[in-house]
């Protein structure tokens, strides 16, 4: 603006001459600044009482600011304020609303901080409002969801591959539930725990989105699975629980001496599949290196054993229970160990013999060997579980 300017000096203390200078800022152009507001808002879901920090961001990106002033409005708490002003220095405002932010020159920024909190749930209006001397004022408002309601349990929870109760080969196991509910901040995903206690509650912190959990765990007995709901103010559900879970994925193994037979040969037994009741039908115990074209049966029990028995060890628990009599087959004439004991124990000789998931077999070839001591040969045991599927 053309015209004359006048500067009054008022000196504290002037008990001699002195001097004085005036600076003018000198700008060619526009003269009316547009600054720019921006907030960034560490949480927009809280529960009630928690403070969310929010910063509030003025760039001034021409000109000259003149007398920048904020002020936040809203129904809320504030419980501090603070700037960080163009030397470097944090001032710390205290719970006041409303204060300056000084001169801002061009391409400068000033950021101010708060920290309000809400007394009651629902969605909040935080506003923040510029004032310039110089130029049009600028607001921006944010919404803060404001919720201490926990969510809801969710419900049907089942496992998709493994029943409860029973022993499962394999422990790979799928979890599945139906989504529960929350009806202000939404539910922002499922804390899950295995463990072994059937009551435990999971954290409070989300680790999965989707409701479903799909894990391999160490195979053993007695796992609960544990799982609830979080919402995004971060308030955790009921729990729903299932168990107990028996996993093992080597329900199979080898054990116990085999008897030398009459022509230098160590039978023993192997196995193909895997024993279940609902999965394949596919298990077969075996036996090699048997005396070709010998008569020989599978006996077994639900009971441990290694005690002496005829020349060999007996290796299976009474009371025993014994398969119809196979032959060995093997070469048609002369003797050797070409023979084999294949027996299917099938889904339909399990049922008959009442064995169920979560049952334990021990089991042990017999058969003839006319030229031992006792006239019999013995092959080392296989001890199995048998799994649901």
């Amino acid at each position: 603006t053309a015209g004359w300017f006048r500067w009054k000096l008022n000196p504290y203390s002037a008990l001699s001459s002195g001097r004085f200078s005036v600076a003018v800022f000198f700008v060619q152009g526009a003269i009316q600044p547009n600054v720019q507001l921006s907030l960034n808002v560490s949480n927009y879901f809280a529960k009630v009482d928690d403070i969310v920090p929010i910063t509030a961001t003025v760039t001034n990106p021409n000109y000259l600011a003149s007398a920048v002033r904020i002020e936040t409005t809203g129904y809320m708490d504030m419980t501090a304020s603070s700037a960080l002003l163009g030397d470097g220095t944090v001032v710390d405002f205290g719970p006041i609303r409303r204060f300056g932010l000084g001169n801002l020159l061009a391409n400068n920024s000033r950021v101010a901080s708060f920290e309000p909190r809400w007394w009651n749930e629902g969605t909040h209006d935080f506003t923040v409002d510029v004032w310039v001397d110089n130029g049009p004022p600028v607001n921006q408002t944010v919404q803060i969801t404001v919720d201490s309601t926990p969510p809801t349990a969710v419900s049907g929870l089942v496992s998709n591959s493994h029943p409860v109760g029973m022993w499962s080969c394999g422990s790979t196991v799928e979890m599945a539930w139906q989504p529960a509910n929350d009806a202000l901040a939404g539910v922002s995903g499922y804390s899950v725990l295995w463990d072994y206690a059937y009551d435990t509650d999971p954290d409070e912190f989300v680790d999965t989105p989707f409701s479903f959990w799909l894990e391999t765990l160490v195979p053993d007995a007695g796992y609960f699975f544990h799982v609830r709901a979080i919402d995004r103010a971060g308030n955790a559900g009921p729990t729903e629980h299932l168990g107990p879970f028996y996993f093992s994925n080597s329900p199979v193994a080898a054990y116990c001496e085999t008897k030398m037979n009459s022509q230098f040969c160590l039978p023993y037994m192997t196995y193909t599949g895997s024993p279940n009741v609902n999965g394949p039908d596919d298990f077969h115990l075996q036996a090699l290196n048997i005396l070709n074209n010998k008569s020989g049966l599978l006996f077994w029990s639900n009971a441990y054993a290694n005690v002496p028995f005829q020349g060999g060890t007996k290796c299976v628990g009474s009371p025993l229970r014994r398969t119809a009599a196979m032959n060995s087959g093997g070469s048609p004439t002369g003797s050797d160990c070409s023979g084999t004991f294949d027996f299917h124990w099938s889904h339909a000789y399990a049922a008959t013999n009442g064995v169920v998931a979560g049952d334990w077999t021990f089991c042990q070839f017999w058969y003839r060997d006319p030229a031992d001591p006792f006239a019999t040969g013995l092959t080392n045991a296989v001890q199995f579980l048998t799994c649901e599927n």
